[in-house]
């Protein structure tokens, strides 16, 4: 009776089928109407009814990838995970295919598999290919998903992969560089993405590969800060190198968004490229294309600037390329760039400096200059370059360039034309304003350091190691507003030099002078009256050759009329002095006298002079004046104001070696100031000290206006 039944209910089979398929339990089955008078249980299926699962993120989620080739998918192709679900409802058993579909597209193909993303966790039993043209195919499958894995479907079944994430972000500050090899050169649209003055833009981007049963997954986005003359030309630039093979775009990265930031906003524009077929792009906000480039150079103009790479190992022989772009435009699917490039072979003047200075550039109003030395140094700063003007580039920053220029007093101008070399000759210099790290350079591309005044925020001092003028007599510089990473190196301007610009006024001495009269010769000053306090000069021995040689020079502001109101015993005072019993120098002030005189005492063992004086010069007069001495063997040279009193000849007998520790003030009986006392070697010659005293005098005429 049971296959007779069978016999005659044919359209049931499928049913039948299904119902044993799915238990492990034999039941006795009919198939007939629905009535009371049917033997065993009726069963009725739902084959046809097809439910497309809706998924979301979150937890309870997995991954499935398809691979492409092993299962000759195509672009176009879908893909359905399904699961067969039975429901029994009173006398009947329900069966529907729940599934999730994915569309294979271009970047599936290239990438090697098709993801399907957020998986709900369940057993599925069905892989169905449905191609664009013929038929389907339905794999059978035994897919028990869990919470955040990663599964592999190809020829050979399921497997569990594990993934490995690897997050690189690349930026665009590689300097444009033709000496290497670039992979990949993109350039970006910015009017496309609607850009404004400086501005970001990112790619996200990421490659996936199978290595085993793990999936390395590439996560590499790379991004650019696109400057104002970028969104002014409307292409902006990104370069890749072969040296950075881990972030090529060959091998088919994918690109799913970009991220623009410009003028203050911020927005995520959803696209989908892929890069890796052909070595040149141009990214828009509808993707990137291919494009071809080409290359023109401009190596002349009417710029200068100078380059700086003291930091940088370099020699003679060495090429310095420079290069920036001056224009880019697109036409015809090109983009044509054209650059600025200069190259200098490095001489002996430059690897010595580390400074090179650079004429007849080619103008760019602003835009990344890339610095190479060799191939193993460089810098690059972003900077204007101007017809006419002067740029000091150095590590990855600029700074203007203006000019001084330094003209002698009247009465020096001779000093230029002089037959004779000055070398490490004290300069001070007034700028206009204050400056961090500032050194000048002169025409011989030497660099000098300035260190700044304690006591004058404009007041600047360096070291010619040697003099320079100029045709016109002058000495001209060119000044660098930030010459240094960090502070510039110490500037030794003598064997000891004292500016004296933080010394304390005291009560007696403020109370004496007006504060308008306080105005020092060169930064600040020591004011005294005769109740102050004399200074040492600690640990100094102001001679050299063992007492035979030595150099000084000292500024002086007093006054015959107030040195006459001294209380009696009072009317002496010793402006600078060194002694040792008898033994040293004075450069004193007698009485009611508006002149100083320089005493020299030498007698030991019954040799040398004792209280001989040279050099009267009368400078008490309320105005700030110079004095200077130079003592060398058995000469004396005595200078005020730059002009020479005396050259005399003394018994030095055994030298001045007794004396150290100069003091100044000593007898405590000085009304006035004392500014700028510096002691030097005595090889100094008369022209030599002419000449500092009068590059002293420019600044301070400039001081005192």
């Amino acid at each position: 009776m049971f296959w007779e039944f069978l016999g005659n209910r044919k359209t049931c089979l499928k049913s039948i089928v299904l119902a044993l398929s799915a238990s492990c339990t034999l039941l006795l089955i009919g198939c007939g109407n629905s009535g009371s008078d049917a033997a065993g249980i009726f069963i009725e299926t739902n084959t046809g009814n097809k439910v497309l699962i809706e998924t979301n993120t979150g937890s309870g989620m997995a991954r499935v990838m398809v691979i492409v080739d092993d299962l000759q998918i195509s672009e176009g192709d879908t893909l359905q995970l399904s699961r067969t679900v039975r429901d029994t409802v009173g006398d009947t058993i329900f069966t529907t295919t729940e599934y999730l579909e994915e569309i294979a597209d271009n970047a599936d193909i290239v990438m090697g598999y098709v993801t399907i993303n957020n998986v709900p966790v369940q057993n599925y039993d069905t892989l169905t290919i449905v191609p664009v043209k013929g038929n389907a195919i339905s794999i059978a499958l035994n897919l028990d998903t869990e919470d955040g894995e990663t599964y592999r479907i190809d020829d050979k079944g399921v497997t569990t992969i594990m993934v490995k994430e690897t997050k690189r972000f690349y930026s665009s500050d590689y300097p444009e560089d033709s000496t290497k090899n670039k992979i990949n050169q993109v350039f970006f649209d910015t009017k496309s993405f609607g850009l404004k003055g400086e501005s970001f833009i990112s790619c996200n981007c990421k490659k996936e590969v199978f290595r085993g049963d793990s999936l390395i997954v590439y996560d590499a986005g790379f991004g650019l800060r696109v400057e104002p003359y970028e969104t002014d030309m409307g292409i902006a630039y990104f370069g890749i190198f072969d040296s950075d093979l881990d972030l090529t775009l060959q091998g088919g990265k994918i690109c799913d968004s970009i991220l623009v930031k410009t003028d203050g906003s911020k927005k995520t524009i959803p696209i989908h490229f892929e890069l890796g077929n052909c070595p040149n792009y141009l990214i828009d906000s509808t993707g990137a294309k291919c494009v071809d480039i080409s290359e023109k150079e401009v190596t002349e103009g009417n710029a200068r600037a100078y380059f700086d790479f003291r930091d940088l190992d370099r020699k003679i022989g060495d090429t310095l390329k420079i290069k920036t772009v001056l224009d880019r435009t697109l036409k015809n699917n090109t983009v044509y760039s054209t650059f600025g490039v200069i190259k200098h072979v490095l001489d002996s003047t430059d690897a010595a400096n580390g400074l090179i200075k650079l004429d007849n550039m080619p103008e760019a109003p602003e835009g990344p200059w890339s610095v190479f030395i060799t191939d193993e140094g460089m810098f690059w700063a972003e900077f204007p370059l101007k017809k006419d003007e002067t740029v000091f580039a150095f590590a990855s920053n600029y700074t203007n360039v203006s000019e001084i220029s330094v003209k002698l007093p009247d009465g020096f101008e001779d000093l230029s034309s002089a037959d004779e070399t000055f070398k490490d000759m004290p300069l001070p210099i007034r700028l206009e304003k204050p400056a961090a790290r500032p050194c000048l350079v002169d025409a011989n591309r030497n660099v000098i350091a300035l260190e700044k005044s304690d006591g004058d925020s404009l007041l600047y001092w360096g070291r010619l190691d040697q003099v320079n003028f100029s045709a016109d007599g002058s000495l001209s510089f060119d000044l660098l507003d930030s010459c240094y990473r960090d502070k510039g190196p110490e500037v030794e301007l003598s064997r000891r030099t004292l500016h004296l610009d933080n010394e304390k006024v005291s009560d007696a001495a403020f109370a004496k002078f007006k504060s308008s009269e306080m105005r020092a010769a060169l930064g600040g000053a020591l004011w005294t009256d005769y109740t102050d306090t004399w200074m040492l000069v600690n640990d100094f021995d102001p001679f050299t050759e063992n007492g035979r040689l030595m150099s000084a020079s000292i500024w002086i502001k007093g006054d015959s009329v107030s040195q006459a109101t001294l209380p009696e015993g009072k009317s002496y005072t010793r402006l600078l002095s060194c002694k040792k019993d008898s033994v040293g120098f004075i450069l004193q002030q007698h009485a009611n006298q508006a002149g100083v005189n320089l005493r020299l005492d030498t007698r030991a063992n019954g040799k040398g002079v004792y209280n001989s004086t040279y050099g009267n010069a009368r400078i008490l007069d309320g105005d700030w004046h110079n004095y200077s001495f130079t003592i060398r063997g058995d000469s004396v040279f005595t200078y005020a104001d730059g002009v020479k009193i005396e050259v005399a000849k003394f018994d030095s007998g055994l030298g001045f070696s007794a004396c150290k520790n100069p003091a100044i003030g000593y007898e405590r009986n000085f009304v006035g100031g004392m500014d700028e006392i510096f002691f030097f070697d005595g090889t100094q010659s008369v022209n030599w000290m002419r000449l500092f005293y009068a590059l002293q005098k420019r600044v301070l005429d400039k001081n005192q206006d």
